[in-house]
C-alpha cells in the first residue's frame, strides 16, 4: 500500500502541499464575490417565521449585482464584530448558494482583485504569487504557497532566474518560519542557490538533531539541486551510512546518558525522498546510476524495504537483484509486503528484454537470474508468486 501511494506520480510542484480551493479558484468559480462588512446577527427563534440572519454591508464587489454600500441580509448566525471584513462568495445562478463567510483583511481582497486568473500564462501567475510569499497577511501568504501546489516542477524551474534568492535563504535560515513550507523554499533555493546558500542548507540539514523535522526533505532536495554528486556523498555519510549521528569532528554524538544518538528513520526517509526527487525532477545534475547506488544504501531499513525494491524495481535497477533477494529469506524483512515487492521485481526483471530484439539475440543476464530465482522462490511460496503474476499481469 505504502509503495502504490508512493509510485503515483505527482503532478503538482513537490514539497508544496495545494489547498482545497485557492481564493482565485473560489473567484473563478462563483457568481458572487464581494467584500463585506458584518454588521450584525441575530440566532433567530424557535418560531419559522423568525429565522436566523446576519447582516452584512458590501463594501468592494468583483463579481455579481451587488455594488458597494448594497446591505445583505443572509439567512443563518454568523458571529462577528463591528467593523470586521469578510470574503462573501455564492454560486447557483438566479438562486444563489451562499458559503460560508472567510475572513479577509482589504490587503487580502485587493490581492485576489489583482490575481492574474487561471487562463494568464504560467509564468505571469507564478511570478505574482512570489512577490506575495511570506506577505504580513497570513491569509495571502497561504493562499500564494497553495498556488504552487496546483502548478508542475517545470513551470517553477522556467523562471529560477526569477526567484528571490536572498529571502529564500532568510527564510530557510530563520528558525521561525512556518515548518509547512520550509521544504518548499529549500527546493526553490536549490534552483536558483550559490555556493553560500550552499552552506544555509547544510546548517539545517546537518544540525546534528534527533528531533523529528518538517521540511528536511526538502531541504535536501534543494542541496542535491545545488550540489549533485557532492552533496549526494554527504546525504549518504551523514544519513544512509552510520548507525548514529555525527558530529563535525566525525565521531558519533551522544545523549545525557553517553549512549550514541541513532540518526533518526526521519531523517532516513527524508534523505530517500531527495533521492527519489532527484530522480524525477533533478534531470541530469546527478548520473542515475549514483542515484542507484543511493538508494540501495535505503535496504538496510526493513521498513523502507517495500517502496524501495519498488522503486529500485522501476528505476530498471538489475545489479541489485542479488542484494534484494538475499533478504526474502532474512528475519527481520519476513512481511508479506515486502516479500511481494521482492517477487514483483524479479518478474519485472524477468519481463525487461530490449524490444524489437531478433528471436536469436541471447538473453539479458538479469532475465536469467530473475528467472532462476523466481524459481526457487515459487517452489516455496507457489501461491504468492502467482498473486503477485496475477497482479502484475492485470495491471499491465
Amino acid at each position: 500500500m505504502i509503495a502504490a501511494l508512493l509510485l503515483s506520480a505527482a503532478l503538482a510542484c513537490p514539497f508544496c502541499e495545494a489547498p482545497g480551493l485557492t481564493l482565485s479558484d473560489q473567484l473563478a468559480e462563483s457568481d458572487v464575490v464581494v467584500l463585506a462588512e458584518w454588521l450584525e446577527a441575530d440566532r433567530g427563534g424557535d418560531s419559522k417565521d423568525n429565522p436566523a440572519y446576519t447582516r452584512f454591508l458590501v463594501k468592494k464587489s468583483l463579481k455579481g449585482p451587488y455594488a458597494e454600500g448594497k446591505k445583505l441580509k443572509l439567512r443563518g448566525y454568523q458571529s462577528g464584530e463591528t467593523g470586521e471584513t469578510l470574503l462573501l462568495t455564492a454560486g447557483g445562478g438566479e438562486i444563489l448558494e451562499w458559503d460560508l463567510p472567510v475572513p479577509i483583511s482589504e490587503a487580502g481582497f485587493e490581492y485576489l482583485r489583482n490575481n492574474p486568473g487561471p487562463d494568464a500564462p504560467a509564468a505571469d501567475r507564478l511570478r505574482y504569487y512570489l512577490a506575495h510569499l511570506e506577505h504580513p497577511d497570513d491569509l495571502v501568504a497561504s493562499d500564494a504557497y497553495g498556488e504552487f501546489g496546483n502548478v508542475p516542477f517545470e513551470e517553477v524551474e522556467a523562471i529560477a532566474d526569477e526567484l528571490p534568492r536572498a529571502k529564500l535563504a532568510q527564510w530557510v535560515a530563520d528558525p521561525d518560519t512556518d515548518p509547512s513550507r520550509l521544504a518548499f523554499y529549500g527546493m526553490l533555493l536549490g534552483l536558483c542557490g550559490t555556493d553560500a546558500d550552499a552552506e544555509v542548507l547544510r546548517k539545517r540539514i546537518f544540525a546534528g538533531t534527533d528531533e523529528f523535522r518538517i521540511g528536511v526533505d526538502g531541504l535536501m532536495s534543494g542541496l542535491l539541486l545545488l550540489t549533485g554528486e557532492q552533496g549526494l556523498k554527504e546525504l549518504e555519510d551523514a544519513k544512509l551510512r552510520p548507525k548514529y549521528i555525527l558530529g563535525p569532528d566525525g565521531q558519533p554524538l551522544k545523549d545525557a546518558a553517553g549512549e550514541p544518538i541513532p540518526v533518526p528513520f526521519s531523517e532516513v526517509y527524508a534523505a530517500m525522498q531527495a533521492v527519489r526527487f532527484m530522480w524525477t525532477y533533478g534531470g541530469e545534475r546527478i548520473p542515475k546510476d549514483r542515484l542507484k547506488e543511493a538508494l540501495r544504501l535505503q535496504l538496510a531499513y526493513s521498513d523502507l524495504a517495500e517502496v524501495v525494491i519498488a522503486d529500485l524495481s522501476r528505476w530498471k535497477d538489475w545489479a541489485a537483484m542479488d542484494r534484494i533477494v538475499g533478504l526474502y529469506t532474512n528475519e527481520a524483512y519476513d512481511v508479506p509486503a515486502v516479500k511481494r515487492a521482492i517477487i514483483q521485481y524479479l518478474l519485472e526483471a524477468e519481463r525487461d528484454v530490449p524490444e524489437n530484439a531478433p528471436s536469436d539475440a541471447p538473453e539479458p543476464p538479469h532475465v536469467a537470474a530473475a528467472r532462476k530465482h523466481l524459481a526457487v522462490i515459487e517452489a516455496e511460496d507457489p501461491e504468492l508468486v502467482e498473486r503477485a503474476r496475477d497482479v502484475l499481469y492485470s495491471v499491465f
